[in-house]
């Protein structure tokens, strides 16, 4: 009987495919070679990244290349505008705004090399993340959010990040 109940409570139990957990990237694995020297091909540019101030409302987000690597600098998250509230805001952490045009629909990646909250906006409503984890093995990589995207404008919400500066890029997953 208790076997019986415990299945069934996992049965029903949510699956939050789209929650994302700031500081939830494994141990790293024990690398035999230098961080990054074994990205893929569409992450090439992640290890010259460009720097890039975050936006702190509307009217200041950059706009980001898909494919580029950008080291952003980061505004304490009091002083963002959000157009949406971040599901995660801690107090003395870091965040900002930028903008991304997709031209063609598809699965993009958000890459992001600490702990942060990513949230994609379009017309004043959370994108929901497809799927999400950490970077590469032996990569500085350590958080990875995809979206299903059509061509159109959005902004990118980074909220929670531990540090002021960090590496931010965004590629074409299919």
């Amino acid at each position: 009987m208790k076997i019986a109940i415990a299945a069934a409570l996992i049965a029903f139990a949510p699956v939050a495919s789209y929650a994302q957990t700031p500081d939830s990237k494994p141990s790293a694995p024990t690398c035999t070679m230098a961080m990054d020297t074994a990205l893929p091909a569409a992450l090439a540019d992640w290890t010259k990244p460009e720097a890039l101030p975050a936006g702190a409302n509307g009217a200041t987000q950059p706009d980001i290349t898909i494919g580029h690597a950008y080291k952003v600098q980061l505004s304490p998250v009091a002083a963002v505008q959000y157009p949406v509230a971040p599901k995660k805001l801690k107090d003395g952490s870091f965040g900002g705004l930028f903008m991304l045009t997709v031209d063609k629909a598809g699965t993009y990646t958000v890459a992001f090399d600490s702990g942060a909250w990513i949230d994609v906006i379009h017309d004043g409503q959370v994108v929901r993340s497809s799927t999400f984890g950490h970077g590469p093995d032996c990569s500085t990589i350590h958080k990875m959010v995809d979206f299903d995207l059509a061509p159109g404008h959005y902004t990118i919400e980074v909220s929670s990040a531990p540090k002021d500066t960090a590496v931010l890029m965004v590629v074409v997953k299919n």
